[in-house]
């Protein structure tokens, strides 16, 4: 009888025991709950990750765009408490402009600067027109032109819902001019006979005979001894890839002919900018606004004139329009495009629309 009394009472202490330490371990699961979920919630917005935009370019950082690009990712990235980080790459250290494009569209990159008239014709081929000498007389007027057009309008908007490639802005980037060894050239008959190089494709090679000369297509990294060795006797670049390239070293005349403008056009992966709010969208456009266009539009003249100023003091001749006979250009210029590009498919498209919207 003392044995089961003596079992029953040890049964019931190890009950009690059992119950206790169940209760101990959901109290103290109650409180690590507890602490975790206040915890939670004290946790810092700042510690959210930013959405990283990779931004790409074709210059190095000491160029006009390269600064501004730089400002402008620190400016956005405050302007949008941290919620956007932008990294820059410069000099085409991710690809050439055809492989940014193609980068950009996919998703791989976010976002790129690009000339108008090359990667973009291989979606919109209608771009490519903008290569014609004197198609846009200025800046100012491109910009316009390219802001303020119904048809170019539509075609943007083609590019962005069927290459998913949304068009930001445009900026300047020079303008192409000639440049030559032993002869100053004051109109298109000073050219002829003169072998002049010119990028592969068949319009590069048109703007050149269009301005008198006999177009040698040659490659940029080959330039320089080209002209050299008397390969070719003349090229056409603006003042930032003489001075930059150091052409002045072994050409003497400098013609400001002005024949193209070097458009810069920012994009971005469309599905990218339609996933920021529409908050963040202003705050983008304002301050690229500010930055990219406007202030670089400054720091861009002053480099021009620093060029210039280089080139004159290695000893060029610089030949202002004045001293020309721009009209004998401007001339040659309309008879290409009338006989060979206003009636193409591709190219008549905008070179009528440039000339009804400017009257001309």
């Amino acid at each position: 009888m003392k044995k089961v009394l003596a079992l029953i009472l040890a049964l019931s202490l190890a009950f009690c025991l059992a119950a206790c330490g169940q209760q101990q371990q959901q109290a103290t699961t109650s409180a690590s709950s507890a602490s975790s979920s206040s915890a939670s919630s004290e946790t810092p917005s700042d510690s959210v990750e930013p959405i990283t935009l990779i931004f790409c370019n074709g210059v190095d950082d000491t160029h006009p765009q390269s600064i501004c690009l730089a400002e402008f990712a620190t400016a956005f990235e405050e302007a949008t408490d941290g919620r956007y980080h932008i990294e820059n790459y410069w000099s085409n250290t991710l690809g050439d402009d055809e492989s940014l494009a193609e980068m950009c569209r996919t998703g791989t990159i976010q976002g790129w600067y690009g000339s108008i008239f090359g990667a973009l014709p291989n979606y919109i081929p209608e771009f490519a027109s903008f290569a014609l000498p004197y198609l846009l007389h200025s800046y100012d007027e491109a910009y316009d032109y390219l802001h303020n057009s119904e048809l170019i309008a539509e075609l943007m908007q083609k590019l962005e819902d069927e290459y998913n490639i949304h068009y930001v802005d445009t900026t300047n980037n020079g303008v192409r001019a000639l440049t030559t060894k032993n002869t100053p050239v004051y109109s298109p008959d000073d050219l002829k006979g003169m072998k002049v190089r010119s990028m592969t494709a068949q319009i590069w090679q048109d703007v050149i005979s269009a301005l008198g000369g006999t177009p040698v297509p040659i490659a940029y990294s080959e330039l320089y001894v080209s002209l050299q060795t008397g390969v070719v006797d003349a090229q056409d670049n603006g003042i930032s890839n003489v001075y930059n390239s150091k052409f002045y070293e072994i050409q003497n005349y400098f013609m400001k002919t002005d024949h193209g403008l070097t458009l810069s056009n920012f994009c971005m992966n469309a599905d990218t900018w339609k996933n920021m709010s529409a908050e963040d969208q202003e705050i983008f456009t304002k301050l690229w606004t500010e930055i990219c266009v406007e202030k670089e539009t400054e720091l861009m003249n002053a480099y021009y004139e620093e060029g210039f100023e280089a080139v004159k003091a290695a000893g060029m001749t610089v030949i202002e329009q004045d001293e020309m006979d721009m009209q004998a250009f401007y001339d040659n210029a309309s008879k290409l495009i009338d006989e060979k590009y206003i009636d193409d498919p591709v190219y008549g498209a905008i070179v009528n629309d440039v000339r009804a919207y400017f009257g001309r």
